[in-house]
């Protein structure tokens, strides 16, 4: 049905974020126990800015990305604009969590969420899907992770105090709101708008950056290590 078409559509940054997740475990499950606060703060740092660059690329783009993918997707777009959300959601989840399963003795606080995330969502769509029909499947999902993602936050602060720049991940959702209505009503491809996207993502996509890291400072480090060897080919 349409709802599993959209579905298996978020699969494509879902992958993506999930494949950058198996690297980031082990980085933060290291960095603890050396507690190298250091590398774990970059990590997390990397973690918000590629999902935010998977996630802002996806849904800026996604007009073109449904021409590119055919006509039988079509009827999958709005429903898609939903998910992706679910997806961005899911992320921080996942550079929240993993000191629930380090520390033993927050486990079954991650279990209890679990839990809480499946009542919810259940409890929507019972109560969604008859009044919105698929879509309502889809906010059901969605709003079952905002509702749970601060107790995530809350249990995972308890087992460590990290900064995990929830202000800058609300700012993000802010924008990808105003994206998502954006692309819902200038669906139809135009070079002109294209272009104009491709210059507000760009710039956007710096502006978030730079909130977290320092990146004047990176380039003057790639500039350095590379200026010899520039130097050397000219």
């Amino acid at each position: 049905g349409i709802y599993s078409l959209a579905n298996s559509l978020t699969n494509i940054p879902g992958q993506a974020i999930s494949s950058a997740n198996k690297n980031y475990i082990p980085v933060i499950y290291k960095s603890t126990k050396d507690k190298d606060d250091n590398s774990y703060m970059q990590s997390v740092k990397f973690f918000l800015l590629f999902q935010f660059l998977v996630v802002f690329g996806v849904l800026t783009f996604l007009p073109e990305l449904f021409m590119f993918i055919g006509d039988k997707y079509t009827d999958a777009y709005t429903i898609f604009i939903v998910l992706i959300f679910f997806v961005y959601l899911n992320g921080y989840k996942l550079i929240i969590q993993p000191l629930l399963t380090y520390y033993t003795r927050f486990v079954k606080y991650k279990s209890l969420i679990w839990t809480i995330t499946a009542i919810v969502n259940i409890g929507l769509n019972l109560y969604l899907i008859p009044i919105y029909g698929i879509m309502g499947a889809a906010i059901a999902t969605v709003s079952s992770y905002i509702f749970t993602l601060p107790f995530n936050y809350y249990f995972s602060q308890k087992a460590k105090k990290i900064n995990y720049y929830p202000l800058w991940f609300f700012v993000s959702i802010m924008i990808l709101v105003i994206v998502g209505i954006f692309v819902k009503y200038f669906d139809e491809f135009s070079l002109i708008i294209f272009v104009l996207k491709s210059f507000i993502f760009v710039i956007i996509l710096l502006f978030m950056a730079n909130k977290i890291i320092n990146i004047k400072t990176i380039l003057i480090k790639i500039i350095k290590k590379y200026h010899g060897k520039i130097s050397f080919i000219k």
